[in-house]
């Protein structure tokens, strides 16, 4: 299918030889997603690791199986927003919330919230991603943005002045 993309083809070829192989499923839709943009191909590779991961997961109780469902379900959010399926993302997202709180789900959460202009939802989530990497400088400022948006500058503006995106070295005197 991808013959003209050598990568491509390499990492599906790798990808239907082990079909339970959770880790090769998730290299092969992540590739696929941003190199290729082909979002249907890409959510069959993520669906198939999330199964597997699931399936192995209650064979054998493994932490590190669990951790693959959190990255797939996020993954899958990414592509249901990439192609307006809202409430897919939404649904999604939160999966990966009920497996354990984390960080790109809440974060990812509180993003999607803003754009449907739910700020209050857009807060939470954003104050729980900041409650799990506190320095992350994309969550404030995503926060920040949330507060701008809702007409609470004072609210907004620590965000932005304390946590830039950018370091100093962007700024000249």
């Amino acid at each position: 299918e991808y013959k003209n993309d050598s990568v491509a083809y390499y990492l599906g070829l790798r990808a239907s030889l082990d079909t339970t192989n959770v880790k090769w499923q998730l290299e092969a839709g992540l590739f696929i997603q941003d190199y290729l943009a082909n979002y249907d191909k890409a959510l069959e590779y993520y669906n198939c690791a999330l199964r597997n991961a699931i399936a192995q997961y209650e064979e054998l109780q493994l932490s590190k199986m669990m951790g693959t469902a959190i990255v797939a379900y996020n993954n899958l959010g990414l592509i249901y927003e990439q192609i307006e399926e809202i409430e897919k993302a939404q649904e999604a997202y939160e999966k990966s919330l009920e497996i354990q709180n984390n960080y790109p789900a809440n974060y990812n959460l509180g993003v999607l919230h803003r754009k449907l202009k739910n700020l209050q939802d857009s807060e939470k989530y954003l104050l729980k991603a900041i409650m799990l990497k506190p320095t992350n400088p994309y969550a404030n400022y995503s926060l920040g943005m949330t507060y701008l948006m809702g007409k609470q500058f004072g609210k907004g503006y620590p965000y932005f002045i304390h946590r830039p995106i950018f370091g100093k070295e962007n700024f000249k005197n």
